[in-house]
């Protein structure tokens, strides 16, 4: 907190530093939190709160930092909604806790001029991972009742989970989003 804190003090002195150093940085950041929270959730298929905090922690500094004027409350209401939603689908187990607090962390960066590119860029890549995976799943399935058939011992060592019950790390279709949406950000002038 206190590092927070000396980059505020610093970032609010013209005299001490360019602000747009710090403004594209703070981009470039968020890009790599979202890519580290998305292999996270490849490897362990768990994102951590500590990212999705310190996503949602970068974006006053991002605001600080900004040539232009930013209206952080509306970028805050976007999120809060996108979090009241993602709550809604965690309770019906459509996603995870992890993505829910992912997805509305990038929400808080998109705001209303790239929500609709984040939903855009993540329900797509969400989509081709999830055919992905399903695919997988059927060819998996395949190969193993294959291989007990060989073995005919009775004895399966792996077990056959159904295409539909696949887990999905939706971490990366919602980093592809953010990132998206981050980077066209940075184009705008």
């Amino acid at each position: 907190m206190l590092s927070i804190f000396i980059c505020i003090v610093i970032m609010s002195d013209p005299l001490i530093i360019d602000k747009s150093l710090f403004h594209d940085g703070v981009l470039i950041i968020a890009a790599v939190t979202m890519l580290i929270a998305a292999l996270s959730d490849i490897k362990k298929l768990i994102i951590s709160n500590r990212l999705c905090l310190f996503l949602a922690a970068l974006f006053p500094i991002y605001v600080l930092t900004a040539p232009h004027e930013i209206m952080w409350l509306h970028h805050v209401l976007i999120a809060a909604t996108v979090l009241m939603i993602g709550f809604a689908m965690f309770a019906m187990n459509f996603l995870g806790g992890g993505d829910v607090k992912m997805l509305a962390a990038a929400s808080l960066w998109a705001g209303p001029k790239m929500i609709a590119t984040l939903l855009l860029f993540t329900s797509f890549a969400g989509g081709l991972l999830a055919l992905g995976f399903a695919v997988a799943a059927l060819y998996r399935a395949r190969v193993l009742k294959i291989e007990a058939k060989l073995e005919k011992n009775g004895s399966e060592t792996n077990e056959i989970i159904p295409w539909h019950k696949t887990p999905v790390p939706y971490g990366v279709a919602i980093a592809c989003g953010g990132v998206t949406a981050l980077f066209m950000m940075s184009q705008a002038v």
